[in-house]
């Protein structure tokens, strides 16, 4: 038998050996714990498990705290995010079809995603959804009077996830007395994001 086989043979028994050895002889420094640092586990939020969602917590509360507006359009949010296992990743309230009242923007990303660059952006006007769109790391504003604009990333080689150069910009005029939306505009803007 070769030298080569034999140290591949005698590796599992090393680290069992060492393994072994640790357990041993490790012993925590429980001596200098911290007693503020633990965690009151009876002041963290209860979790919103949903049987349908494959029992990822949804932390709704987080919804109810960013959410702002008339019920009725927070209550069609909070569904949204139920029916469709997703998390609430940020809203705004605004004029968003020009109609002199505040419409709700949610932005939302699946339950359970690592970065959550993949988004779900929904407006929500008295329990209806009257613009809905798929994008990655979408931001929106209202275009005062007229609609709204979204950005998001143009994904270039080489470039990070975090960190990109370039967005399109597409812009939305209020259609059908502010109950959908026509692109009017589309162009390429540098980041940062507005």
């Amino acid at each position: 038998m070769s030298y080569f086989e034999q140290v591949k043979k005698a590796i599992p028994i090393i680290l069992a050996i060492g393994f072994i050895i640790f357990v041993i002889f490790y012993k925590p420094n429980i001596h200098n714990l911290n007693i503020d640092n633990i965690v009151n586990t009876s002041d963290m939020i209860e979790p919103q498990i949903s049987n349908d969602c494959m029992g990822i917590d949804l932390y709704l509360d987080f919804a109810y705290e960013g959410l702002t507006g008339d019920q009725q359009s927070i209550d069609k949010a909070i569904d949204i995010l139920k029916a469709n296992c997703l998390w609430f990743l940020n809203s705004e309230t605004d004029d968003f079809n020009g109609d002199q009242k505040n419409e709700i923007s949610m932005v939302a990303g699946g339950a359970g995603c690592g970065s959550c660059h993949w988004n779900l952006l929904y407006i929500i006007k008295d329990n209806r959804i009257i613009f809905e769109k798929e994008q990655e790391d979408i931001n929106i504003w209202a275009v005062k009077g007229t609609g709204f604009a979204i950005k998001y990333p143009i994904r270039k080689e080489g470039e990070p996830m975090c960190c990109p150069t370039e967005g399109i910009v597409e812009v939305y005029k209020a259609n059908n007395a502010g109950e959908s939306f026509i692109k009017v505009e589309e162009y390429i803007e540098a980041y940062p994001i507005r």
